[in-house]
């Protein structure tokens, strides 16, 4: 649906469509880039989105995990819900400048979908939405993480320390 609304506002501008594994039609996706995105380039569930995200300049993503990896990166972006569930985060990515919203999946309209993506190429709505998604992860998650799998490890197993790279004295 947001392919064949924007279509015409995207043009010729270079175009990444990356359909997750959670999608439910992969096939209406790519057919339908076929007809009104044709020099798109299409990627059916990645192994990851590093490197995609990497070449970004903005995004339009449903309001998943993928919203945090796209603002972490730096990634303007609109948000859409597409289950309940993502409501919550949407609203909070918009809340706190990191996204702008394309709404939720059954109560959104043409128009208001084309005036988001006006807004989301304009340079200072860009700039914005890059630093605002900057700041909610000013730090790399990995050592936090290293400490939660080394204190859950070694909680259960004394020796996991000896595993993880650590010594312990007990």
């Amino acid at each position: 649906w947001l392919i064949e609304v924007l279509a015409d506002g995207i043009g010729t501008l270079p175009t990444l469509v990356c359909i997750g594994p959670a999608h439910p039609d992969p096939d209406s996706v790519l057919l339908i880039c076929k007809k009104r995105l044709p020099t798109a380039e299409v990627v059916v569930s990645p192994p990851s989105l590093v490197n995609l995200a990497a070449r970004c300049h903005l995004a339009l993503s449903a309001g998943g995990i993928t919203c945090y990896e796209l603002a972490a990166a730096g990634i303007a972006l609109a948000v859409l819900a597409v289950e309940e569930h993502q409501v919550r985060l949407a609203e909070a990515m918009v809340g706190a400048g990191a996204a702008l919203s394309l709404g939720e999946r059954d109560k959104i309209d043409k128009q208001s979908v084309r005036q988001t993506f006006a807004s989301l190429q304009q340079p200072d709505s860009v700039a914005s939405l890059r630093s605002a998604g900057r700041s909610l992860f000013p730090h790399s998650g990995t050592p936090a993480i290293v400490a939660e799998l080394r204190e859950l490890l070694g909680s259960r197993n004394p020796s996991a320390h000896q595993w993880m790279g650590t010594t312990t004295t007990e």
